[in-house]
């Protein structure tokens, strides 16, 4: 797949707990003040990006994950895509993207298979998923429309900062491989450990030191793939966060609720 470099100076939207968890419907966990708050806010204080047109990058500082609350999670998406997406997705709840996932990976997606699987609840979120132009149904059968029109990431990195403790840094990057396309630990110093980088490497998580201040990553020239469906609520969170100050949602009549 064709790489692309990132051009210079891309800003970012940084999403923390004082922000409005209410609007976008992500839960954070609370910050706790100390060396690792101080290095982590050291670190996005001298974070320099590089960016592309049509991308947006937003970050997440702690958000509340089934696997833990990572510190940083970064969202690098296509506004154009998002453009596209009807009001209705402003309604989409988390069990709706669990259904979403499973239809986009898995080949039999009749609505029997599903009521088997997802229960009671399942109608709903077809219909939800229906309303917001996701799925097309037909003769019982559902059928996802294409992802490229309905995932806008190109990038989800997570970032799991230690003062020390890097067996601990480890085991919660490895952890948020389930929805981020890379993973990386930050420490303040490069250890000398040869073991640390050799269980890194096993772990497919990479390792970052205090000389991190630029952003460089290659990027697709497609949106990625989600790899679980914590990847569709970061990919719906980021769009939520923009749209609050997009012209087009602005007279929108849903709130930007994630019940």
């Amino acid at each position: 797949m064709t790489k692309n470099h990132l051009t210079e100076n891309w800003s970012y939207r940084l999403v923390a707990s004082q922000f409005g968890i209410e609007d976008v419907g992500v839960r954070f966990r609370r910050s706790r003040p100390g060396p690792e708050e101080d290095f982590v806010h050291s670190f996005l204080n001298k974070l320099r990006c590089q960016g592309q047109p049509d991308l947006n990058l937003t970050i997440f500082k702690e958000p509340c994950l089934e696997t833990g609350s990572p510190d940083l999670v970064g969202v690098i998406w296509h506004v154009p895509t998002a453009e596209r997406w009807n009001e209705n997705r402003f309604l989409l709840q988390r069990d709706d993207f669990r259904l979403m996932h499973h239809i986009v990976h898995t080949e039999d997606t009749s609505i029997s298979s599903i009521k088997r699987l997802f229960r009671s609840r399942s109608m709903e979120s077809i219909d939800r998923l229906n309303a917001a132009n996701m799925i097309a149904i037909s003769r019982g059968a559902i059928s996802p429309k294409p992802l490229s029109t309905l995932y806008a990431v190109r990038h989800i990195f997570a970032i799991e900062a230690k003062i020390s403790a890097w067996r601990m840094a480890l085991r919660q990057a490895f952890l948020n491989r389930w929805f981020a396309t890379s993973s990386h630990v930050l420490l303040p110093e490069m250890p000398s450990s040869v073991s640390m980088f050799s269980e890194a490497r096993a772990l497919g998580v990479n390792v970052w030191g205090p000389r991190v201040s630029r952003l460089t990553l290659n990027l697709p020239s497609t949106p990625s793939d989600p790899l679980s469906y914590a990847s569709w609520l970061f990919n719906e969170w980021a769009w939520k966060v923009w749209a609050q100050s997009s012209p087009k949602y602005a007279e929108s009549k849903h709130p930007l609720l994630d019940h």
